[in-house]
């Protein structure tokens, strides 16, 4: 497992690579059953499983190697944290075999002082969007559909929203 970033602030993600590497070709070919890391320091999110092309010459020559699984992790405790090693299973013919990555150690630094009593855990660069989906005129005391998208790079899927204060109402049928 390569990490992009061993040192990073808090919710702050990084992006983790996973790759095998076999004198034997073929089995690149049957690694199975990914496990990513489960850990209550970390929060673990796949980018993708695809397969990259297999590279013949790594190592010097003597072992291929494959791309099997990028995913990003998101350590949401200060200090030292440590990455499980990554799980997965190679089936040959006359056996099964479970295989494990390294851990890596990451530095999580704390986030900066100052942040307002409102801040939940968002890390990341974010946009904002507030729109009205339907066109026309809106009436006081009357019900409208407001749409709120975030996008960005961050920590998107763990954040905590702030309660807006603004009432919201089922549909009516």
């Amino acid at each position: 497992m390569e990490i992009e970033d061993r040192e990073v602030y808090q919710d702050q993600p990084t992006i983790a690579v996973l790759k095998v590497y076999s004198r034997n070709i073929d089995n690149l070919r049957k690694v199975r059953n990914i496990q990513l890391p489960q850990q209550d320091n970390i929060n673990v999110h796949p980018v993708h499983f695809r397969k990259s092309e297999i590279d013949p010459s790594d190592m010097g020559g003597s072992m291929a190697s494959q791309v099997i699984a990028v995913f990003m992790v998101f350590p949401n405790h200060a200090g030292y944290v440590e990455v499980p090693a990554v799980s997965a299973s190679v089936n040959t013919l006359s056996s099964k075999n479970k295989i494990l990555s390294n851990k890596v150690k990451l530095n999580v630094k704390k986030l900066p002082e100052g942040a307002p009593g409102s801040f939940k855990n968002a890390v990341g660069n974010f946009k904002v969007d507030v729109y009205c989906p339907t066109a026309g005129k809106t009436e006081v005391e009357k019900p409208m559909n407001v749409v709120v998208k975030v996008s960005g790079e961050g920590n998107i899927m763990d954040m905590k929203l702030p309660d807006d204060g603004i009432p919201l109402y089922g549909r009516k049928s």
